[in-house]
């Protein structure tokens, strides 16, 4: 839920090192949402590299063969944020819901989470998805435009003091060991063992550590085939929200 700019300038690193290491122009870009970037990862026709969603990366490796190569060391934790904690009790029926994309990781567990609780159903519960930047989101939830906001925790720490302490949190899930994930598309004259090695180089590097000063998600770390296997039904739900 970044703009492109802050996602070019935070793989800037990434960008300079493989060019140098596979001695090949890398071009970065990205989509205009979720939706259709897993869309087009999922053809498997555009993209060699993804750094993606854990499980958006796992449902590329179902649908395209994209094999998951790297991760980073600090897990995914998402937070459920509400004006006060009586809200989950005393707000008229159906709770008005505001996310950041229906896909994103963060947006399934925290639904997950109110699930358990009871929420399901249209009478229930109804959500938006249209609006993703985070200190919109707040400011909606203290205009009682919406009665609770869901959002990445890193989203929530930067959000303005202002709304921070304005807002509850109602729910920190625990850490999952899960983070954005570089996965790979074998061929355009580059093999897998070509891009693992370049990206365990970029790992120990220079400019891999200038990277993970700028995304603040601790280190690296390669991952095994199955590392993310146990992901597989949120994956499978984030491809029935895309094919429904």
């Amino acid at each position: 839920h970044s703009s492109p700019r802050v996602l070019f300038e935070s793989h800037l690193h990434v960008k300079l090192f493989l060019e140098a290491y596979l001695q090949r122009e890398v071009e970065l870009v990205t989509a205009k949402s979720f939706h259709e970037f897993t869309k087009i990862a999922n053809e498997g026709k555009t993209y060699d590299m993804i750094i993606t969603s854990a499980h958006l990366a796992l449902l590329a490796h179902k649908r395209a063969s994209y094999q998951p190569m790297m991760s980073y060391e600090r897990g995914i934790e998402t937070v459920i944020v509400v004006r006060s904690k009586e809200v989950l009790k005393t707000a008229k029926r159906p709770l008005k819901v505001y996310a950041q994309g229906d896909i994103s990781l963060a947006t399934l567990l925290a639904q997950a989470w109110l699930e358990e609780l009871g929420f399901k159903g249209e009478d229930a519960i109804r959500y938006d998805y249209t609006i993703s930047a985070s200190d919109t989101l707040a400011c909606l939830l203290l205009n009682n435009q919406a009665d609770i906001v869901m959002m990445s925790f890193p989203n929530y720490v930067h959000l303005d003091t202002t709304y921070k302490n304005a807002i509850t949190v109602v729910y920190h899930s625990p850490v999952l060991p899960y983070n954005r994930t570089y996965a790979i598309k074998e061929g355009n004259g580059v093999s897998l063992e070509k891009w693992e090695s370049a990206l365990k180089a970029f790992s120990m590097s220079t400019q891999g550590e200038e990277h993970l000063k700028v995304v603040n998600l601790g280190g690296f770390k390669m991952l095994s085939k199955d590392a993310l296997d146990a992901l597989e039904p949120i994956a499978m739900q984030a491809y029935q929200r895309l094919n429904p």
